[in-house]
């Protein structure tokens, strides 16, 4: 199992990943983060929690 340090809103954060998924994990991390980001800028800082829950909340709308 691979370890790899990606970082979401100016935060590292360490994440376990199957070996060879490391740039898939990379890729993902930044999509995550751009929303992230996108979701500050609209409601300003709420604290991480609260960004990551409604980051993920319209990701998972998007896929739907």
């Amino acid at each position: 199992m691979a370890t790899v340090t990606v970082e979401v809103n100016g935060r590292p954060y360490a994440v376990g990943c199957a070996d060879g998924q490391e740039d898939r994990v990379r890729a993902l991390a930044r999509q995550f983060d751009a929303q992230v980001r996108a979701v500050a800028d609209s409601v300003g800082n709420v604290g991480d929690l609260r960004l990551f829950l409604m980051s993920a909340l319209i990701l998972a709308d998007e896929l739907q």
